[in-house]
C-alpha cells in the first residue's frame, strides 16, 4: 500500500479539487465550514490563504479608448511618406502640423493603424510566414 505523504490533507484535498473543477462556492463552503469547526491543517490553511488572496481580473481604470480620429488617413498617408523615404522624424511632424494634432497622438494613430494591418493580413493569409505580395 502506498504510504501518503506527511503533508497530505484530505479537507485541503477536497477544497482544492473544488478549485480545480471551478466550483468556487463549494471550495468557499466547505472551507467555512471547516474554519468555523476549528480544523487547522497546514495544507488547508495555504489553500485557505491562497483564495483569499485572489485579485479579480480588472481592465484599467477609467473610460475605455477609442481609436485616434482619422487614424485610417494619417496611417496611409505615413505608409506613402515612409515608403518615399522621408525621415520618420518629420514625417510625424509635417502630419501633426497638416492634421492638427500632437505627434504623440500622429504616432499613436499610426501605431492602431498598424495593428489593423496586421490583424487584417493575419485573417486574410492565416499562418503565412511570407511577406504579402505587392509589399515592397
Amino acid at each position: 500500500m502506498v504510504k501518503l505523504p506527511d503533508e497530505f490533507c484530505l479537507v485541503a484535498s477536497d477544497v482544492q479539487n473544488a478549485l480545480d473543477e471551478r466550483r468556487i462556492d463549494d471550495a468557499k463552503r466547505i472551507a467555512v465550514e471547516h474554519l468555523r469547526a476549528g480544523y487547522h491543517s497546514q495544507a488547508f490553511l495555504n489553500i485557505v490563504a491562497g483564495m483569499l488572496n485572489v485579485k479579480k481580473e480588472m481592465g484599467k481604470p477609467g473610460r475605455k479608448g477609442r481609436p485616434p480620429q482619422h487614424w485610417a488617413d494619417i496611417g496611409f498617408e505615413f505608409q506613402e511618406r515612409q515608403a518615399a523615404g522621408e525621415k520618420l522624424t518629420n514625417v510625424y511632424a509635417e502630419l501633426a502640423k497638416k492634421w492638427g494634432y500632437h505627434e504623440n497622438t500622429i504616432r499613436a494613430a499610426v501605431k492602431y493603424f498598424q495593428e489593423a494591418e496586421r490583424k487584417h493580413d493575419a485573417e486574410t493569409w492565416p499562418g503565412a510566414d511570407w511577406e504579402k505580395p505587392n509589399s515592397k
